[in-house]
């Protein structure tokens, strides 16, 4: 099941399809929800651009994560590592990955995963393989957006 939904991801031509991959994902991590959080341009903040399992209302409240924040989406994207969040027995525990591209770390998955499943290290591998194909699709977009403010200064 990885191995098919990383093909599709690499044979992605449309992003209308983007959603069904990330719900894909959530299913194949056992995860009640994901979300991919992406650098702003000046590298200080982490803001929700793609969610799975959150009312889109809910995506665009959500506040943007400092970078040196005390959390474990902060921490991923800090040390360019997956970071878990155990389960406490009353919610679902968590697994952050970052998505590592030439340019450097452009954000984080962050999946909110059920039973207990973050501490399975076949789980932890199987979202870093999705972080990875993702990473291939947001990566080209997060750098042309990175040098819009370039292209506006050189045309004042």
């Amino acid at each position: 099941a990885a191995a098919d939904l990383c093909t599709d991801f690499a044979r992605l031509v449309d992003s209308q399809e983007l959603p069904g991959l990330l719900e894909r994902s959530a299913r194949l991590l056992d995860a009640s929800g994901l979300i991919v959080w992406l650098v702003d341009r000046d590298g200080t903040h982490l803001r929700a651009s793609l969610a799975h399992g959150y009312p889109a209302q809910a995506l665009a409240r959500m506040p943007a994560i400092e970078r040196h924040a005390d959390n474990a989406t902060a921490a991923a994207f800090r040390v360019h590592d997956v970071q878990i969040v155990k389960t406490n027995g009353m919610s679902n525990g968590a697994i952050a990955v970052p998505l590592l591209a030439p340019q450097g770390c452009i954000g984080v998955i962050a999946a909110e995963v059920r039973h207990g499943r973050e501490g399975s290290e076949m789980m932890r591998q199987v979202a870093r393989l999705v972080a990875a194909q993702l990473s291939t699709l947001v990566a080209p977009a997060h750098a042309a957006q990175q040098q819009e403010p370039l292209r506006d200064a050189a045309a004042r």
